[in-house]
């Protein structure tokens, strides 16, 4: 006979017994809520009478900023973890205690009742005082900051809050119900928390370690992991929105909660002290337990052993055998079970063993994987063998949330340069290419000499006709594919991937507003002196399209030939407004150095016609840079250096020090300065560093001709006595006064090094023919 008592009463009655709960929580979140709260209003407010109009402003955006990391912090998932573990431990441990539970099932309640008491308890015992303890804190921030949102935004953030911990809870429950001993229990807590992340990270370290061809897509890994376990889930990817997330987890936690009734309903009393309550999962939590350890083992020791067959397959036999020995002691609650049931041990080992086969012999043919034509729609094809620019690609934001300006990068990487490069029209091609990466990659393997040169990593997209992407990355010498890295190089559609300015929208052209170029005395503006805007927006326009044009017609032998002289920046309205933001704050001492090194593009010699439009726009490139504007040049030879006793470098022979203005010019004509826009395909005599010294008069006079920091276009021209000032102006990095400097640096090529520098240090006709670049012309 089953009582009739309501479920209200039965609650009531539960809470009471269980009321420690409650208060403890309460406890917690009022020290992470409210008292958390008055400790950052009484730091950030102290003194706020003798503040002034902004810096009140400024205190009360921190402490919004600061409640609101409250509410979304990491820490918070953590709290609710804890608790959720706590519950489900608290309110099933009876079940792991024969006496306890021949009493409660004796009672006369429905067990879907009991059941439904033990989790509203848990409920309430933390929704109560997680949404009271949050509203308080909000009243708090509000009163203080004047910002009534501070009390819909802990609404919001409870009700996600508490679908994140009811997923918790519910695993908890789960892994309560499916044991029988209360150790076990607290152990199955972990196992369904951190399994699902672990399994997603071994597996991608076997593919990392033993795949040479293996891309780690941490984007997607991210994803898994997210996926793969609700603390996971919970804490999110920073990307994935939460409200979505949470409104899962509520229908998870509801799906589950019908399952774990299902299992307390079919729960027999006498499976308490055991430590599984279903003989049934025994084995099959040995097997997913026992096989993915076995593997973990067989990484981390056949890694450390340089991916040595005998030691792979050694601890993956020996790791399965001694984990499935573990388990049985733990389902025995007896040492000497270590060697039950070892057919169901030799079965893991034997998995085991056939994952190591996998792996270590590559049975699925991965890094041989080459797709079929008809299944590929277009490739993208990466590597810095060839062009090495897109450091400089990074995506720049507004962080709104500091009081000073301050910058947000959105990196570029190679994986984005793939994703956008779409090569159709000579896929076949370029298919067949890869494949023969593919077999020098699987013949040479570990006997490429990496010379520094050419030794690369490709990475390859196969976009498919599926909607698919599939990649690989190679390590291979580019001089061995020379010929199809030229043809590559050549595709248009490779080069649209590449520069991002070649398929810019006409809208895109239209919109720019400013055009910067950067040569060895830092980033400038062009003037376009004298133009309307109108004339002004044709002029840019005109130069883009004149640029685009020649940029499409670089070949890859060229470049070999010829090294940058100056870039082009292309400037749209939200880049410009960021310029004009960090312009404004200048003089608070804000770095902002990184904003005009971003977006540029090489401009190489034989862009005559680009070159001449932004000559006539009023680009001075390096101010007519000649052997009178310069005090002397230091030349200094790295090679075969040593460190000395007293731990100083010393070089295999002195620098050379050159005032002669002849030999100053000499070497002016064969060095190319360092600007951002590098070429990987000219290949440079880098031993040696080449230091020019500039002297004071050429400062000024690079001034005058209108070689100006972008950064600092608006300054008058300073008088002629005022030095120091000319050095802060003329330098792109001297917005911060003590990063000046008086110098250049520059390097030689191989085949424009003078004689008399070649004569000095030794350096001989074979040494020069071993510098190569990437493709070993």
């Amino acid at each position: 006979m089953t009582s009739k008592s309501s479920f209200f009463e039965l609650t009531k009655e539960k809470f009471i017994r269980s009321i420690w709960q409650p208060a403890a929580f309460a406890c917690i979140f009022a020290f992470y809520f409210p008292i958390f709260s008055l400790m950052t209003i009484g730091r950030r407010m102290e003194g706020s009478e003798l503040f002034t109009e902004t810096e009140l402003a400024s205190a009360k955006r921190y402490i919004l900023s600061s409640f609101t990391e409250q509410l979304e912090s990491p820490l918070l998932i953590i709290l609710l973890l804890i608790m959720a573990a706590v519950c489900a431990y608290a309110q099933f441990s009876y079940l792991h205690d024969k006496r306890q539970t021949d009493f409660y099932h004796s009672l006369p309640v429905k067990r879907s009742r009991l059941f439904a008491v033990n989790v509203s308890v848990s409920i309430i015992s933390v929704a109560v005082p997680y949404l009271v303890m949050s509203l308080i804190a909000a009243l708090i921030v509000s009163a203080n900051t004047g910002d009534g949102s501070c009390m819909s935004a802990a609404l919001m953030r409870f009700v996600i809050g508490l679908g994140f911990f009811l997923f918790m809870f519910m695993t908890a429950v789960l892994a309560m119900l499916l044991t029988g001993n209360a150790r076990v229990g607290v152990l199955g807590m972990a196992v369904l928390f951190v399994w699902g992340p672990y399994i997603v990270y071994m597996w991608e370290s076997l593919y990392s370690l033993y795949f040479d061809t293996y891309y780690g897509l941490y984007e997607e890994l991210a994803a898994f992991v997210q996926m793969s376990s609700p603390v996971a889930w919970a804490l999110g990817d920073g990307v994935s929105d939460d409200g979505m997330r949470a409104a899962v987890s509520y229908a998870l936690a509801a799906a589950m909660y019908g399952l774990n009734l299902w299992l307390y309903g079919r729960r027999k009393s006498e499976m308490a002290t055991h430590s599984m309550a279903f003989r049934l999962t025994e084995a099959p939590i040995k097997f997913i337990i026992a096989v993915p350890t076995a593997l973990g083992i067989m990484c981390a020791i056949g890694g450390s052993m340089n991916n040595s067959a005998v030691w792979g397959g050694f601890s993956a036999a020996i790791g399965a055998f001694l984990v499935c020995g573990i388990i049985e002691i733990i389902y025995s609650l007896d040492y000497r079970k270590f060697f039950a049931h070892l057919p169901q041990t030799a079965g893991c080992i034997v998995l085991a063993l056939a994952g190591f086969a996998f792996f270590n012999y590559d049975l699925s043919g991965y890094d041989l994987y080459i797709p079929d034509s008809s299944k590929v729609e277009s490739i993208g094809i990466y590597t810095s063998g060839l062009e090495d620019i897109y450091g400089r690609e990074n995506i720049l934001e507004l962080d709104e949330d500091m009081d000073y300006p301050s910058l947000m990068y959105n990196y570029i990487s190679d994986k984005d340069v793939i994703d956008r490069m779409h090569i159709t029209e000579n896929k076949e091609t370029f298919n067949e290419a890869l494949r023969r990466i593919s077999e020098l990659r699987a013949e040479y393997g570990d006997d490429l000499q990496y010379d520094g040169n050419s030794v690369w990593t490709v990475l390859a997209g196969w976009h498919l006709t599926d909607g698919k992407t599939v990649y690989r990355q190679y390590t291979i010498d580019l001089s061995m594919v020379a010929d199809e890295m030229e043809a590559l190089y050549a595709d248009q559609e490779y080069k649209e991937g590449t520069y991002p300015v070649l398929e810019w929208s006409d809208e895109t052209v239209a919109s720019l507003v400013e055009t910067g170029y950067q040569d060895s005395f830092g980033t400038h503006t062009i003037p376009f002196t004298g133009m309307s805007e109108t004339e002004k927006q044709a002029a840019i326009i005109k130069l883009h399209d004149t640029y685009v044009k020649e940029l499409g017609e670089l070949s890859a032998r060229t470049r070999y030939e010829e090294s940058p002289v100056t870039t082009l920046q292309f400037r749209t309205p939200y880049f410009q407004e960021l310029y004009e933001i960090f312009k404004s704050a200048s003089s608070g001492g804000h770095y902002y150095n990184e904003i005009d090194y971003v977006g540029h593009y090489p401009v190489y010699p034989s862009f005559t016609e680009t070159l001449k439009l932004m000559e006539e726009y009023g680009a001075n490139i390096n101010a007519g840079l000649t052997a009178d504007d310069v005090n002397s040049i230091v030349i200094s030879d790295y090679s075969g250096y040593s460190i000395d006793e007293t731990g100083e470098m010393k070089l295999p022979k002195e620098d050379l020090i050159v005032t002669d203005k002849e030999q100053i010019q000499e070497i002016l004509d064969s060095v190319s300065v360092n600007i951002s826009c590098g070429n990987i395909l000219r290949p440079y005599w880098y031993s040696l560093s080449c230091t020019v010294n500039l002297n004071s008069r050429f400062m000024l006079s690079a001034y005058s001709a209108g070689n100006i920091s972008a950064a600092d276009d608006t300054v008058d021209s300073p008088a002629e006595d005022s030095a120091s000032i000319i050095l802060d102006v003329v330098y792109s990095d001297s917005y911060l006064p003590e990063s000046v400097s008086s110098n250049i640096i520059c390097n030689f090529a191989t085949n424009t090094l003078p004689d008399f520098i070649r004569e000095y240090f030794g350096i001989t006709d074979e040494q020069l023919a071993e510098t190569t670049n990437s493709l070993g012309w």
